[in-house]
């Protein structure tokens, strides 16, 4: 940029060509300008290489805010629902110093959430305000929402969007009041906004109050659904003090929605007059399948992409946004830790007070060497005795004599000495950047002796899987053995029954021979019936102890068969234990190569706490020096 004094013509400008079809205007006198105060106090001036030369820094980075006072919990979020393995279970923690911590994909977040682009460049944002945490939606094309369960009631308001199974929005363009709501937020009853103070009560004719009302309409609903098959408007009036409709997919529901990711029995909406009209899962045998939501933005803030207001968090409150789903939970700090946070934020404030005060005080670098260059030039001006042309505006911009011009001088060098102070301020912030980078790095310190705790315990309970796998082995080793043992004690009465049975046959060919023959000696000889009444007798006591020596060689058969049963089972137990301790065995392998993965990621956060500390010593180096 330059500064033309007087005429302006092509004899002040040195053009060594223009290009065919352009020329150079006569004598512009940007008339325009004559007019406007603002405008007509203008002045173009050309910066110089030092100036031009002054670092500049655009990067993106996260924004640091200190709150009034330090909270009295501290916020751990924890994923329950997410669309990547790498962050199920992982817990964000936020200790209450902080005014605000943004959620997102962006790389300006306290937390990024990388390579999913269905979320917003900020999704989210945690505010910390009068001791007490709020959330706010930054969204816009996926925005975020409180899940309704079973232990919880939201408060539905006007302007109110509810989401059912995540295929169908409603969206309550209507919502009365007997009288204004005084319910107070709870962990257990939710107001989105609680100082909204849009309560519409009805209004009483004839000394009769229209019933309270609640109308509902669909703003969109899933292309996997059949969009038929939705109430297209619902009108819902608490006619008793307390009213109780149900909303489902069964035809036994108040309010029929027959659509596919409906649960039978979903949700219900209910009217009371302390807490108005609130939406809950409370009183079912068990939960949707696809859940209820209501979310953070009202209609109106979504239609304008605005942010939604600030919600206040409770403990066990369930965050959504797309499919991830953060869990809440609040830790109340002991005193001592609150007056020590408060004491930390005093701090910080009056630093950035002090900071802020000296910079409005002190001119800028490039305004103090502009004001030296131009009074340079006058003063070179005034002494070869050139007549100064006045400015379009009628002010003579030279000094009207050298002791205005002394006097100027000594401004610059009051100047110059501000810009000193001004150099020492800045390396003093940046000694205060380096033990910042010194205090992340003990952070990241202490991270990593967590993470070596992490990995020590692992390795305990793979040791521990690992005695377990081998008692389990050296189990499955006996209960082998006791297999192999009754097996060969199974075929040991196998054979004796087998011998016993031989035996009671030989026993009872004997007999059968004895009782042929004496048969035929009696008709042969003639003998006395006595005789051979006797030689019968004999004969028929054989057959019977052949008869219960055959019982006998049966039962040990059912012996034998029984003792062969117990083998199987016990072979079965065997290969059972063998499977156990298979099973064991990987999961030691798998414990191993966890804690594995663990050692390599404490080598990892070691050596980024070494880099850091290495920047940390670097940056306080550079700031010392430059201090």
């Amino acid at each position: 940029m330059k500064t033309y004094r007087g005429e302006f013509s092509t004899e002040n400008v040195k053009v060594s060509g223009f290009a065919a079809g352009c020329t150079l205007s006569g004598n512009p006198r940007f008339k325009e300008f004559e007019s406007d105060h603002d405008l007509s106090a203008i002045q173009l001036r050309q910066l110089s290489q030092e100036q031009i030369e002054i670092p500049i820094d655009l990067s993106r980075r996260t924004f640091e805010s200190i709150p009034n006072q330090a909270a009295a919990h501290k916020l751990h979020m924890k994923f329950e629902a997410v669309d990547t393995e790498e962050l199920k279970n992982l817990e964000i923690s936020v200790d209450g110093t902080q005014g605000i911590f943004k959620i997102g994909e962006g790389e300006a977040n306290h937390y990024q959430i990388p390579n999913d682009k269905k979320l917003w460049e900020s999704q989210l944002m945690i505010v910390c305000k009068d001791g007490k945490y709020f959330i706010r939606d930054l969204g816009v094309v996926h925005t975020s929402r409180i899940k309704v369960d079973m232990n919880t009631q939201i408060q539905i308001q006007q302007d109110a969007l509810v989401d059912l199974g995540k295929v169908v929005h409603y969206h309550f363009d209507k919502v009365t009041h007997k009288k204004v709501p005084t319910q107070e937020p709870s962990n257990t009853f939710y107001i989105m906004r609680p100082h909204a103070g849009d309560y519409a009560v009805e209004e009483s004719h004839d000394e009769e109050q229209d019933p309270p009302t609640l109308r509902a309409r669909p703003t969109w609903v899933s292309s996997d659904e059949n969009k038929d098959l939705i109430q297209k408007e619902i009108i819902l009036e608490a006619i008793d003090q307390a009213h109780y409709f149900s909303i489902g997919r069964s035809m036994k529901r108040e309010v029929q929605i027959k659509l596919k990711a409906v649960s039978a029995d979903h949700c219900n909406i209910t009217y009371e007059e302390s807490k108005g009209w609130f939406i809950s899962e409370s009183g079912k045998d068990k939960p949707s399948s696809n859940g209820t939501f209501v979310f953070m933005k009202s209609q109106k803030q979504m239609q304008d992409h605005e942010p939604s207001s600030l919600i206040p968090l409770h403990d066990g409150m369930v965050l959504s946004f797309i499919n991830y789903e953060i869990r809440v939970n609040l830790e109340k700090k002991d005193a001592e830790d609150v007056e020590r946070d408060n004491a930390t934020i005093r701090n910080r404030a009056q630093q950035r007070m002090e900071a802020v005060k000296l910079g409005a005080t002190l001119p800028s670098k490039a305004h103090a060497q502009v004001h030296h260059e131009e009074m340079a030039a006058a003063e070179e001006e005034h002494h070869v005795e050139i007549r100064a042309e006045k400015s379009i505006h009628g002010f003579d911009d030279v000094p009207a004599s050298l002791g205005e011009a002394v006097e100027v001088l000594e401004d610059d060098a009051e100047e110059k000495a501000a810009i000193a102070e001004r150099e020492r301020i800045e390396a003093e912030e940046a000694a205060a950047a380096a033990e910042a980078a010194r205090l992340k790095a003990e952070q990241e310190q202490r991270e990593a002796e967590a993470a070596e705790a992490a990995r020590i315990a692992a390795e305990a309970k793979a040791e521990k899987e690992r005695k377990e796998a081998e008692e389990a082995e050296k189990a499955a080793a006996a209960a082998a053995k006791a297999a192999a043992e009754a097996e060969a004690l199974a075929e040991k009465e196998r054979a004796e029954a087998d011998a016993a049975a031989a035996k009671a046959a030989a026993l009872a060919a004997e007999a059968e021979k004895q009782r042929a023959e004496a048969e035929a000696a009696a008709h042969n000889a003639n003998l006395s019936a006595a005789e051979k009444a006797r030689e019968l007798k004999e004969a028929e006591e054989a057959a019977a102890a052949a008869a219960a020596a055959a019982k006998v060689a049966a039962e040990e058969d059912k012996q034998a068969d029984a003792a062969e049963a117990r083998a199987e089972a016990l072979e079965n137990v065997a290969e059972a234990a063998e499977e156990k301790a298979e099973k064991e065995r990987l999961e030691a392998e798998a414990a191993a190569a966890a804690a594995e993965a663990a050692r390599a990621k404490e080598a990892k956060e070691e050596a980024e706490a070494a880099a850091a500390q290495l920047a940390a010593e670097e940056a306080a180096k550079a700031a010392a020096q430059e201090a």
